[in-house]
């Protein structure tokens, strides 16, 4: 975590794709933003160059909106990006999620999206029958955790209909993975993983 800013890997990797990655040519972060479960640290890249900022979630009390993510209170194509980082494994559906971010985007709109995942793994792993909090923790690795996803999200992204592409520290020059620490410094050696982060771009079309 960064002392200055509270930063950690997943978001400074959305810093770095924001900063250096070529889809910031396609990034209208100027436009209608709307963060999710936002975090101060990712709100210091965005609030200040939206149009229009919102901030939204469904249970803090300092936000915008108040809102459900599987049912967004917003009208079809309202939203030039969404950002949401880590929040979709705690969603019991989040097919019905990440259809409602397609659908508040407008064509051409961007979501940029993180979630925590297995290192190598391809299918996500996720079980509805595992409900109390020790197993989840046990299992997935946080006790409000739902799945750990593996590398089929990029799947889900595109199911909802949105194009996608995945971003990792491997997208960026060593010296600014190593400046930026879009890698864990020392590796973790959970079950679940959660070495190898990915930021995913979603492009409506």
């Amino acid at each position: 975590m960064c002392p200055a800013c509270g930063s950690l890997v997943r978001h400074r990797l959305v810093a770095a794709a924001i900063r250096y990655h070529p889809i910031a040519a396609r990034l209208p972060l100027d436009g209608r933003v709307l963060h999710i479960s936002p975090e101060y640290c990712v709100s210091l890249l965005l609030r200040d160059r939206a149009s229009h900022y919102v901030r939204g979630d469904w249970a803090a009390n300092d936000c915008d909106v108040k809102q459900d993510i599987t049912a967004l209170p917003f009208a079809d194509g309202c939203f030039d990006v969404i950002v949401a980082c880590d929040t979709l494994e705690h969603v019991l559906d989040d097919r019905a999620a990440l259809r409602e971010c397609a659908r508040v985007l407008r064509r051409n709109g961007i979501a940029i999206l993180t979630v925590p995942q297995a290192d190598t793994d391809y299918r996500t792993d996720e079980d509805g029958s595992v409900t109390a909090p020790a197993e989840r923790e046990a299992r997935f690795g946080q006790s409000d955790h739902v799945r750990n996803y593996g590398a089929d999200f990029i799947d889900r992204i595109e199911a909802a209909g949105l194009r996608a592409t995945c971003i990792d520290a491997s997208a960026f020059d060593p010296a600014v993975v190593e400046r930026h620490v879009l890698e864990p410094p020392m590796p973790l050696s959970t079950p679940w993983g959660w070495n190898r982060r990915r930021v995913y771009v979603g492009e409506a079309e």
